[in-house]
């Protein structure tokens, strides 16, 4: 299983439209994608251990997100990542709300394969 993939296994539950790198048609919605994911222990030349960040967002039509971000939180948390931090944006052209949400997560290189 890929680490996107993974991803999206864990958010699937909130009951909420879930997409990976695109904002989602149907508002409220998510969205998610790797921001960074690299090598942090070398064995014998081959990467044993990676960190990356997640960014998953929460896409609304008047920011009331706060019930879709816990469901996030606790999925994420749940799941093994670390909450790491949160920013907020609209898109005024649209009127979309969007609640921006970053987890961490260190995990063995074997265990998510591209």
């Amino acid at each position: 299983m890929t680490l996107e993939d993974k991803v999206f296994e864990i958010l699937r539950p909130i009951n909420n439209p879930v997409t990976h790198l695109i904002r989602p048609k149907d508002i409220p919605g998510v969205s998610y994608h790797i921001i960074d994911r690299r090598p942090t222990l070398y064995g014998d030349g081959k990467p044993m251990r990676e960190e990356t960040s997640i960014q998953v967002d929460v896409w609304t039509s008047c920011g009331e997100s706060q019930s879709i971000e816990r469901r996030i939180t606790q999925a994420m948390t749940t799941a093994g990542f670390k909450y790491t931090r949160q920013e907020d944006g609209v898109d005024t052209q649209a009127g979309i709300y969007q609640k921006t949400l970053v987890f961490y997560l260190e995990f063995k290189s074997e265990d998510y394969n591209e």
